[in-house]
């Protein structure tokens, strides 16, 4: 089960009350309570997290909810991986220490970095156990992503544009305030593009004896190795899956293994390769065929199909129906609930 770092949550019963939510009530449906909130740094349920996110904006009406408490948090409560993250010279080297350490601070958490001449393309997402909507977590990582780059760029930095794969809420006002830049909803990815200069924008407040010092901190913490070879596993699917690479070969050259070694860990943890890809694309399906704006063979495309045809048998023997079928259904249940 992937784990979030329960400072995630730090301003969450403050934020619910001012919105005339009930915080203790909605922390219980989602299957946590007040008391896992009082040590940021202990881990809770990345799902859970989802879940009472997506349940709070869903009961107070408000669809901007995961960034109302994005705004009022603190690079500190990111902890000594925070403080690592901020004394950082570059964005490009906070990207680095960002994939080192995520399973220090959001073991769901996905981040690709895709370099272009004219652009830069940073992926950003959460992978969890349960298919389930995710946008209001996924808004409230992607602001505190701009919040570092800003701690680190200045903060009248803004990126060139913001991406979301969610449909625009009713109004985009938050989010311009918020972002100060173009937000495209309904979008094929989560993430944000910035320039290749930004990157190696140099932070004038970097301090190496401090970032030094950071490093052995978080060393010395309670499970500061590697994350896990599952979560590792999932992370590289969901990069290589719209890249048309999600193979087992593939998923060893990156861990610098050979397959047979990469079956027998996946074997050690009671998983195949089979189902672990099937997951990741039974979590990303729902996400891409409820954006009218993709076509089907799109679809079947971002989720590593080659071929139209194998992706409707494959979503066949998932779901019991064709895609266009599901889209059909799905419009006509959002319809029924606006």
């Amino acid at each position: 089960m992937p784990m979030m770092r329960a400072g995630i949550l730090t301003n969450y019963p403050r934020v619910a009350r001012e919105l005339g939510l009930n915080p203790t009530e909605l922390l219980r449906q989602a299957g946590l309570n007040a008391s896992q909130l009082e040590a940021p740094d202990r881990l809770i349920s990345g799902d859970a997290v989802v879940r009472l996110l997506e349940l709070s904006a869903s009961t107070s009406g408000c669809p901007t909810f995961g960034l109302r408490l994005a705004q009022v948090r603190q690079l500190s409560e990111f902890g000594v991986t925070g403080l690592l993250l901020t004394q950082q010279r570059t964005i490009r080297d906070a990207l680095r220490i960002a994939q080192q350490y995520m399973h220090l601070l959001n073991e769901a958490a996905v981040l690709h970095l895709d370099e272009g001449p004219e652009r830069v393309l940073i992926r950003a997402d959460l992978l969890t156990d349960t298919a389930q909507p995710n946008s209001q977590a996924v808004e409230l990582y992607l602001f505190a992503s701009v919040q570092l780059f800003r701690s680190i760029a200045g903060n009248h930095w803004r990126p060139q544009s913001m991406h979301f794969r969610r449909p625009a809420p009713p109004s985009l006002e938050e989010h311009h305030r918020l972002f100060q830049c173009r937000c495209e909803f309904a979008s094929t990815f989560n993430g944000i593009i910035l320039t290749p200069a930004d990157l190696d924008r140099v932070n004038p407040a970097a301090d190496p004896s401090m970032a030094n010092y950071a490093r052995h901190l978080i060393d010395l913490l309670p499970g500061s190795s590697p994350a896990s070879t599952l979560a590792e596993l999932k992370r590289h699917l969901h990069i290589f899956l719209p890249m048309g690479r999600a193979t087992l070969a593939q998923l060893a050259l990156a861990r610098h293994c050979s397959v047979r070694k990469l079956q027998r860990q996946l074997e050690d943890a009671g998983e195949s390769f089979s189902a672990l890809l099937c997951g990741i694309r039974r979590d990303l399906v729902p996400q891409y065929l409820g954006n009218p704006r993709l076509d089907i063979g799109q679809v079947a495309g971002l989720l590593g199909f080659s071929r139209h045809a194998s992706f409707t048998r494959w979503f066949i023997q998932q779901y019991a129906c064709t895609p266009q079928q599901w889209r059909r259904q799905h419009a006509q249940t959002t319809a029924t609930n606006n």
